[in-house]
């Protein structure tokens, strides 16, 4: 059992994005016109919103096949590899497509995949 407490509401859709954001997630910029989930959910009578990359999100969907439960929001790639090192083939096969891809930014800020590290 998880100690996450599921939201009052929650809202996923996947969307294209008409400016650039910047993923809750992994801290790269969703450039416009690449597709991102976006979430509203409401937390003990708070709205809360995310925004998500699509690799990311993979991820997360990586992780909830692993463990079995849901989760919330936030540190999906510290997570993911936490649980990695523990030899779940599923996760180590998700977090190497995105090594791959070159998902994590370069030392000049750009990734392979068009995100750019912000902040």
């Amino acid at each position: 059992m998880s100690d996450y407490d599921r939201p009052a509401t929650y809202d996923a859709k996947i969307c294209t994005a008409r400016k650039s954001h910047t993923c809750d997630e992994c801290g790269l910029a969703i450039a416009g016109g690449e597709k991102y989930e976006a979430v509203s959910a409401r937390y003990d009578g708070e709205w809360c919103r995310f925004k998500t990359c699509m690799p990311c999100r993979d991820v997360r969907i990586a992780i909830i096949e692993a463990q079995g439960e849901e989760w919330g929001h936030g540190d999906v790639l510290e997570i993911a590899e936490q649980i990695a090192d523990h030899g779940n083939a599923l996760l180590n096969a998700r977090l190497e497509q995105i090594r791959a891809a070159d998902h994590r930014a370069k030392p000049d800020g750009r990734a392979a995949s068009g995100h750019t590290r912000t902040g």
